[in-house]
């Protein structure tokens, strides 16, 4: 299977695919041309929290030293609260696909709707259902990204398929460039 193939087989993405990052450089980048970044983790981001720093740790640090508001789903969000991390609002994940496809919302913290969304720490199949209603019904020029192990063709940029310590590596390298944001 190559890096850019749904993980899984059957699915058929539509003729619009996700440009594979190769280098989370792209990501540092996109986050500082970006006016209003958004984070949002879902509840898988907790089932790889096993190492320390795990993703989890990884992401806060991302969100607080880019300046980026984090919105979480309620599971994701306990684990962030448990290393002194509050996320800017809980709901969710159908909730924070409504919400992105309103084009008056904004997060708290944010001045304007988000012109690029990271998504990360959501199961295959719920990635791949709250991307595929953001790429049809987000606001022109949401931009969004999947930082999550698995390729997800519904966003504009997205990892490839990756073990958990390539993507371990690759979401520090995010943190470590985003501070100068």
């Amino acid at each position: 299977m190559s890096s850019d193939a749904p993980w899984q087989r059957y699915e058929v993405p539509g003729s619009t695919r996700a440009t594979v990052i190769s280098k989370p450089d792209v990501v540092v980048s996109l986050l500082k041309k970006a006016k209003c970044p958004l984070i949002i983790v879902g509840h898988d981001i907790v089932q790889h929290g096993l190492t320390s720093p795990g993703p989890v740790d990884i992401i806060a640090t991302i969100s607080r030293e880019g300046g980026i508001p984090l919105v979480a789903t309620p599971s994701a969000a306990s684990s962030f609260r448990k290393l002194g991390f509050t996320p800017a609002l809980t709901l969710s994940a159908m909730e924070i696909g409504t919400r992105i496809n309103d084009p008056d919302w904004s997060a708290p913290g944010m001045h304007a709707h988000p012109d690029l969304v990271i998504l990360v720490g959501f199961s295959y199949i719920m990635g791949w259902l709250l991307e595929s209603g953001l790429k049809s019904f987000a606001p022109d020029g949401t931009r969004m990204i999947s930082i999550d192990r698995r390729y997800q063709p519904h966003c504009n940029f997205s990892f490839p398929n990756q073990t958990i310590e390539e993507w371990t590596s690759n979401l520090s390298a995010i943190a470590a460039g985003v501070g100068s944001r």
